[in-house]
């Protein structure tokens, strides 16, 4: 976000923000709420110690290493278990593939490296996957992976992290049986290890069952016609499957296959390739209890077994867990309810899922779920249905008002504070208003979900895509709302919401008064304390100063339309989507320059641009350092405090990144470098994919991490 320094008499601080574009937690967090105390006491800029929650509820996507509900995870698919009390977690977004050990919930990357995709065969971190989904563990140190956008099939031996490719060619995507490398498969899914020497693997996008032999790499269609999508009983390759995802050995000589466009569940009897449908009716999709064709499934995805005759189901379209009693064929609802989406724990139908895959069943009465698009793993007590999240914690959403933990954010994109100890939030349509010292939140302006632009009072505006915040000591919340490219203005003590400049769905670049003028999806915005209000134009790839008094709108820097990275005066200078602004009492305006990575500076007297850190092209990777020897990955949201220091957000990198403008020194001040995830404490602490920031007047920053608002001090 961004800010500005006021000066009134003394010195006062007065913030503008923008934007960046990510429960009820399991984790007793009291401990790290912020007290009425902790906004007291200390210089902005000074030496900060301490990352807080302020309000809000965290949680959701991320890649951390660490314990519990402190782990994060992007978009986890397929689980196992060693028998040795280790699952294992295909983390299919983050391309990794993670161990947590379940007596202490510690949980560690084994293969592959957060957000590196490719196959590289290597040790833990230097090996690279696509999207691994399902595994299958040998019984001895052998991890078998399907790393399906790479087409092949990895082998992690557990004892030396090496990874190792075992059939397949990276790429190289077809139907072929062949030996190793020169075998080629489709979309794949899921595998399954029989105990005599061979993976089953289904192969989603060939419709079929695979089988490799291990110690030789022979690869060999089992069931299923090549490329012919259907819901039909055979033997062998007379059979047909369409979709199938998951698998399951019971260990007597059958496998189960979930057949995931067809909703149905299949066996194949291994000695004799037999496949009959179990459970569900060919192509009829639904979540119906019953007996075999009687049930119906929506997508029925991972599958595990009991050991006692069981075999259950994610049933992903339907976000709910199914069970299957073999003898009987008799389907029930294990746990969630049928199109009922959500990350609740609770029990039975009470509970709820977000896209369910993996299972692994742990023989002592536990269900393993790869909660897909909770971003986390959950567990089910077999004997009672309870279901609790163990490793990860869901993100929760929402537009709820309340008190810390109590309120919800569902999108909070801009960030700006007041001298009287207040936060204001542009969050999913709405202006929010928070109370620092007691972290009570209420809406001011706006209807949530609602996009459009619309003049009114209170929740009878509308915004579209609020993002950028500037607070106006006179009694008035700017907001740059990038979505009706327009420029609204709120009055605090009545909440009317008007059209400041710009007009509603209106995108190009016009200088005027007012209405007349002419806006590209404005971000952050900066008052000068002298009448004026800075707006980063980013998608014009300008800066506009607007003159409250006249709403007379003029280009500062910049040419429309004109990307690109270059110093000089005025519209001879170039920028690429900058985003945030903070401007120095001395007349100088700072930018984020997102596009090329840099930390620009306007001398608005003179409209001289130059660069004061950073290195552009962008290198994707975030350094500390001097000037152009710093490097940025997304600079984004930008505030600066009492003592002239910047403090920029980095998404992808998650950090916030300290710029000293005297002499372009950068060093990182929270997070670690492209760890994402939330962890409260001590500094550096741990952000996930920080959306904006603000200095507050009393001390420290506010930021917006994992929809919740946090203090640093």
């Amino acid at each position: 976000m961004h800010q500005q320094m006021k000066q009134l008499g003394l010195c006062a601080l007065l913030f503008g923000c923008s934007q960046s574009e990510v429960l009820p937690t399991n984790l007793d967090m009291s401990a790290d709420l912020a007290s009425p105390a902790d906004m007291t006491g200390g210089e902005p800029g000074g030496e900060f110690t301490t990352l807080r929650l302020i309000a809000g509820q965290l949680g959701g996507q991320g890649n951390l290493d660490a314990v519990g509900a402190n782990a994060r995870f992007s978009s986890p698919y397929g689980v196992v278990l060693d028998g040795a009390g280790q699952l294992f977690i295909s983390d299919n977004s983050n391309f990794t593939i993670r161990r947590a050990v379940l007596a202490t919930g510690a949980v560690s990357t084994l293969a592959g490296s957060a957000g590196q995709m490719g196959s590289i065969d290597g040790l833990n971190a230097t090996a690279r996957l696509s999207t691994p989904r399902g595994m299958a563990f040998d019984g001895g140190n052998g991890l078998y992976v399907a790393d399906n956008l790479n087409y092949t099939i990895r082998k992690i031996d557990l004892a030396t992290g090496a990874v190792t490719t075992l059939a397949g060619t990276a790429g190289q995507m077809g139907s072929s049986d062949g030996v190793g490398r020169f075998a080629r498969f489709g979309s794949i899914d899921s595998l399954v290890f029989d105990g005599a020497g061979s993976l089953y693997v289904t192969d989603t996008g060939n419709h079929t069952i695979r089988k490799i032999v291990v110690n030789t790499g022979a690869v060999s269609t089992y069931a299923g016609m090549v490329g012919s999508a259907g819901v039909k009983d055979g033997m062998g390759l007379a059979a047909q499957f369409s979709r199938p995802s998951g698998i399951a050995f019971d260990g007597t000589g059958n496998l189960y296959v979930s057949d995931g466009g067809g909703a149905t569940v299949r066996r194949v009897v291994l000695s004799t390739a037999m496949v009959s449908t179990v459970a569900g009716l060919a192509n009829m999709s639904g979540s119906v209890d019953g007996v075999g064709t009687a049930a119906r499934f929506g997508t029925p995805a991972g599958l595990a077994l009991d050991g006692a005759g069981n075999l259950y189901v994610a049933d992903s379209g339907s976000h709910t867990v199914r069970k299957v009693v073999l003898a009987t064929a008799m389907v029930s609802t294990l746990a969630g309810t049928a199109a009922q989406r959500g990350s609740t724990d609770a029990v039975g139908s009470a509970a709820r899922f977000s896209v369910p895959y993996g299972l692994a069943a742990d023989g002592a009465g536990s269900l393993y779920v790869a909660d897909y698009n909770s971003d986390a793993i959950r567990k089910i007590n077999l004997a009672t249905a309870a279901v609790s999240t163990p490793l990860g914690m869901p993100g929760q959403r929402g537009n709820v008002d309340g008190i810390g933990t109590a309120a919800l954010f569902a999108t909070p994109l801009g960030i700006t504070a007041d001298t009287a100890g207040n936060a204001y939030i542009a969050d999913n349509g709405t202006i929010r208003k928070v109370v620092i010292a007691t972290g009570s939140v209420t809406t001011i302006a706006g209807t949530a979900g609602v996009v459009a632009t619309r003049d009114g009072i209170g929740s009878a505006a509308a915004f579209a895509l609020p993002h950028g915040l500037a607070w106006d000591p006179a009694g008035y919340l700017y907001v740059a709302e990038a979505g009706g490219h327009t420029i609204r203005k709120v009055t605090l003590a009545t909440g009317v919401v008007s059209t400041f400049a710009g007009a509603a769905g209106m995108e190009a670049s016009a200088d005027g008064v007012g209405p007349a003028a002419r806006f590209a999806s404005p971000r952050e915005m900066v008052l000068d304390g002298a009448g004026a209000l800075y707006v980063a134009d980013t998608r014009n790839q300008t800066i506009r100063k607007i003159v409250l008094a006249t709403a007379t709108v003029t280009t500062l820097a910049g040419s429309a339309g004109l990307a690109g990275n270059g110093d000089g005066v005025g519209g001879a200078a170039r920028f690429s989507n900058p985003i945030g602004l903070a401007f120095a009492p001395a007349g100088v305006l700072y930018v984020t320059d997102g596009g090329n990575c840099l930390i620009r500076k306007i001398e608005v007297s003179t409209r001289l641009v130059s660069t004061v850190a950073g290195a552009a092209p962008c290198m994707g990777a975030g350094r500390d350092g001097l000037g152009s020897q710093a490097l940025f990955t997304d600079p984004s949201s930008l505030t600066i405090d009492a003592r002239g220091n910047l403090y920029v957000t980095e998404g992808i990198d998650s950090t916030i990144r300290l710029v000293e403008p005297a002499n372009g020194q950068v060093r990182t001040l929270v997070g670690r470098s492209k760890e994402r995830g939330v962890i409260l404490g001590p500094l550096p602490a741990s952000i996930n994919f920080p959306r904006a920031v603000t200095a507050l007047p009393s001390g420290g920053l506010a930021l917006i991490s994992e929809n919740a608002l946090l203090h640093v001090r």
